[in-house]
């Protein structure tokens, strides 16, 4: 379904990603796990074409896209297949939350604003926010806000859903809430690529497991292959940093 071929971006001397290559089946869950500053937000953000790659390809489909100079019609092509939920939200302030999600099926998608009245409402109902969606961004806990994100993301019924850190901004209380709406969309058979810090939520909703680091993916594979028995060095200092002490395996 998507295929990622030798993406690499520089920030000046600093070599972000480093040739990394990945691919994701429909219906697939995958999750990018790795140290602080490995890029794991810049590979979400090569692949929705927020800002050009310095080399790459993208193949979403017969679509084929070079993610260095993308242009604009396959640009457009591509973001209206993705949902993407940033870590902070990213709600539009002066909004309502239903209002953020009819501007971008209108603007973005260029839908008729009854249509995307409709699956603005459909959305919130299905991640249990259809009672705030008259209220405005800051009337929302922060769980309620990355709910309200990954309504607006899904309304347009994405081919593909980008999630990025939806849970770390939150504390555990308000993490179970969104890692709940996250589980529906895995059990109805959303394909996902997520960056996460919650091992654990790697654990129990990924299918494989990107380890990312300095740019470049150091182990993949299933799931539990990586996560209880990894295989570089660089995979099993990270996973000793994260998870509780005296926990060796999830």
């Amino acid at each position: 379904m998507i295929r990622v071929t030798d993406l690499t971006k520089m920030y000046g001397s600093l070599r972000a990603l480093d040739g990394v290559s990945l691919a994701i089946e429909k219906g697939e869950i995958v999750t990018v796990i790795g140290p602080s500053g490995g890029g794991k937000t810049t590979l979400l953000r090569m692949i929705d074409l927020l800002e050009p790659a310095d080399h790459g390809r993208l193949q979403f489909d017969s679509l084929d896209v070079d993610m260095h100079r993308p242009g604009r019609t396959k640009k457009l092509a591509v973001r209206r297949r993705i949902g993407f939920v940033f870590q902070q939200f990213n709600l539009f302030s002066h909004r309502t939350v239903r209002q953020n999600i009819v501007d971008v099926l209108c603007f973005g998608h260029g839908w008729p604003k009854r249509d995307a009245e409709a699956a603005a409402d459909e959305a919130l109902l299905d991640v249990d926010l259809a009672d705030k969606r008259d209220a405005y961004p800051a009337e929302l806990s922060g769980g309620q806000a990355q709910r309200a994100a990954i309504a607006r993301a899904m309304a347009a019924r994405p081919d593909l859903l980008i999630l990025d850190e939806p849970t770390s901004a939150l504390d555990p209380e308000l993490t179970g809430e969104v890692a709940a709406v996250i589980r529906r969309l895995a059990s109805d058979g959303m394909t996902m690529l997520m960056v996460t810090h919650h091992v654990d939520l790697a654990a129990e909703l990924a299918d494989r497991v990107l380890v990312l680091a300095d740019g470049r993916i150091v182990e993949e594979g299933f799931v539990h292959d990586v996560l209880d028995n990894p295989q570089t060095d660089r995979t099993a200092a990270f996973l000793e940093r994260v998870r509780p002490p005296g926990r060796s395996g999830l």
